[in-house]
């Protein structure tokens, strides 16, 4: 995993670093030197891949374990599309976050991650394929097809002569993955579901984000009081 800062992304297209950018937006020229300086000044971090952690999660003699995790989050975009879908290293993750009653929380195009539940990795790296998984039937959330027919009509840039499209529609292949998926005709309306059987919460889209906060952290602090009590 990398990390970049939007002040960097929105100051020049491309840039690694701070200092590559060189040809700074006027609103971020006026602060760009404090947030140089900012940045230099917070201590590097090691980002762990899937792998690694599943690894490490794995490793006896590692105090890391993936059942201290309060939550697992996954963004949307459509990033999602290209590393989540059919990826077996995610299935393996969501599924020992299942196995460590860790509460999985999916947004936007991000639930695409469920289509890799079917595939298991060992500690070899070895891929098996269960279509009957544990997440099978599980009720979620997503963008809808409609929704993304309205955007490519108008909402992504365009290149001239050339048409906007994408491979898959998130919704209709976590359908054909054996999913429950339920969408909303209205793209503004917000949808949160929480399938506490499986251990799953979905919201349909980035203006979902606030309900699906208030609704993890309401599982989270629940989760911690029941502990408590026990």
């Amino acid at each position: 995993m990398t990390a970049s800062s939007p002040f960097c992304g929105a100051a020049s297209a491309g840039c690694r670093s701070p200092r590559s950018c060189r040809t700074p937006t006027k609103e971020v020229r006026s602060i760009r030197e404090e947030l140089v300086a900012g940045l230099e000044a917070l201590p590097e971090q090691k980002w762990y891949s899937i792998e690694e952690l599943l690894a490490r999660h794995r490793d006896a003699t590692d105090d890391f374990s993936l059942a201290g995790f309060d939550f697992m989050h996954a963004p949307g975009g459509h990033a999602p599309m290209i590393d989540f879908h059919d990826n077996p290293v995610v299935g393996e993750l969501l599924h020992q976050l299942r196995e460590n009653d860790v509460p999985i929380s999916l947004i936007c195009h991000a639930p695409v991650a469920m289509t890799a539940a079917k595939y298991r990795v060992d500690a070899d790296g070895k891929v098996s394929v269960n279509e009957d998984h544990a997440f099978k039937g599980a009720h979620i959330t997503t963008v809808p097809d409609h929704g993304e027919l309205q955007m490519l009509d108008g909402g992504y840039p365009k290149i001239p002569g050339e048409e906007t499209r994408l491979e898959f529609f998130v919704d209709v292949v976590l359908k054909d993955a054996g999913y429950k998926v339920d969408t909303t005709e209205n793209m503004a309306e917000v949808l949160v579901i929480w399938d506490e059987t499986h251990g799953v919460l979905t919201g349909n889209g980035p203006h979902a984000v606030d309900e699906q906060t208030a609704r993890l952290n309401e599982i989270v602090q629940g989760r911690k009081s029941a502990a408590a009590r026990s």
